[in-house]
């Protein structure tokens, strides 16, 4: 530190510090055990209580040089609008240094909290995730690297071997569901969002700091997941528990909005249920493994409570409510999905099956759509195993368990149908499709056609 003070009073122009003062380097946050705490510094006069610039090494804490510091031009690029102004880098006795003007104004978290009534602060936040979606989506791309990168970088920040065996051995079970089906859509990612780190100027613009778990390469969705459970838990005092589930149940008036942006988020990308689920899933994985980074072994108590929720998430005991964004939790499609199914609409069974056949696509939402075309030209048999497939990997799958029971009504067993339609209204009481089809069968027993496929 001596040596960087030294280099900062010799070079005052270079941060557009007054040259007639003397100044003095102070740890940014000396009390947190993380790399934050060790490795960023804050810049004063000696004459005053107020900062001028923040300055973070370019260094992980095992000597690898750390792309995602944000001041880095190979992060900072994806996202300049959430930065100061003021920035650069700097070299200082063998060592980079990324520097930027300290942010004067208030955390997003402190005016909502000093006014939680007023629907004003809380606009606030929801333009900050509108922002955040935006760029987010702008700025997204296909991968399948996002499981093996975060946990790369949770064994760097945990640092301890031992504790982050245990930490691997508690999630084994969800990681490995994870990587063997989620090549999605990914984005960059802050890694640690919430409202305390987004800060309103006094020019009135949004910034963002803190990005020490920031990744280039993260589901995207992630951000605004954290956004979500962090504003429940700090500002609305929910525990960690209430505020992860209600991402599914959506009982918190206040957070809707946000909520909105997530699945809108999500809709934008054409994310079927699986994908919603398995982002909530990462997200709560990457959780559990800062509160280990930042309190070691005394965080494993409250690393359980991220564990249960994501095991009743895995196990399908938590599944997403239906609400003002229907269309979000049931499928949407791809150009290709869309293209086969308007051929299917307008009875082009041929065209709609050419449209698939030289596709490579291993999601339900695509088998699903497979399952309809066969289901249309009377091909039942083939495809109803596929369909119960679907049900073993996502018990929830909406979709694929309405089409069962159009399959058992083709084939008389209206029954069987009729209770595979009504397990479909049970996990979504506002689906129109199980909905119409159950009628349908209720004034038609004698019919032999279901009109209603989804």
């Amino acid at each position: 530190m001596k040596e960087l003070l030294l280099y900062i009073n010799k070079n005052k122009q270079k941060f557009n510090l007054p040259i007639e003062k003397d100044f003095v380097l102070e740890l940014h946050s000396p009390l947190r055990n993380s790399r934050t705490g060790r490795c960023m510094f804050k810049v004063r006069s000696t004459d005053s209580s107020n900062y001028h610039i923040v300055i973070q090494d370019s260094f992980s804490l095992n000597g690898i040089p750390c792309i995602q510091n944000p001041y880095n031009p190979q992060f900072s690029s994806l996202v300049n609008c959430f930065l100061p102004h003021q920035r650069g880098q700097f070299n200082c006795y063998r060592n980079t240094y990324f520097w930027s003007n300290h942010l004067n104004g208030y955390s997003i978290q402190k005016i909502i909290s000093r006014s939680i009534n007023d629907n004003a602060t809380w606009q606030l936040a929801f333009t900050f995730a509108k922002l955040l979606r935006e760029n987010q989506e702008k700025h997204s791309f296909n991968s399948s690297d996002s499981i093996c990168e975060l946990f790369e970088l949770n064994q760097k920040k945990i640092g301890d071997l031992s504790l982050f065996a245990l930490f691997k051995n508690a999630t084994k079970s969800i990681v490995k569901t994870l990587s063997s089906h989620f090549s999605t859509i990914c984005s960059w990612s802050h890694g640690d969002l919430w409202l305390f780190d987004v800060i309103m100027t006094n020019d009135n613009e949004i910034r963002v700091i803190d990005w020490e778990w920031a990744l280039k390469n993260a589901p995207i969705g992630s951000d605004l997941v954290d956004l979500y459970v962090t504003t429940a838990t700090h500002i609305l005092n929910l525990s960690e528990e209430q505020a992860w589930m209600n991402i599914f149940l959506n009982q918190i008036n206040q957070l809707k909005p946000l909520r909105e942006e997530i699945y809108s988020l999500w809709h934008t990308v054409g994310f079927d249920y699986d994908n919603c689920k398995n982002v909530v899933l990462y997200s709560l994985i990457r959780s559990a493994g800062r509160v280990l980074a930042q309190d070691g072994y005394e965080g494993l108590s409250f690393v359980n409570i991220y564990l249960n929720v994501s095991l009743k998430i895995h196990n399908g005991e938590l599944t997403f409510t239906n609400t003002d964004h229907i269309n979000l939790i049931e499928h949407p499609r791809k150009s290709y999905q869309l293209k086969a199914q308007d051929n299917l609409s307008k009875h082009h069974y041929k065209s709609s099956i050419e449209s698939v056949q030289t596709v490579h696509d291993d999601t339900s939402s695509a088998f699903n759509l497979k399952a309809e075309q066969k289901i249309k030209i009377g091909n039942f048999q083939e495809y109803k195993n596929k369909l119960l497939e679907i049900l073993r990997q996502s018990p929830d799958h909406i979709d694929a368990i309405n089409n069962l029971g159009v399959l058992e009504f083709y084939e008389g067993n209206l029954n069987s149908a009729k209770e595979f339609f009504k397990n479909a209204l049970i996990l979504d009481p506002y689906n129109k499709t199980a909905e119409e089809n159950l009628l349908y069968i209720q004034n038609n027993s004698n019919s032999k056609r279901v009109n209603k496929i989804k």
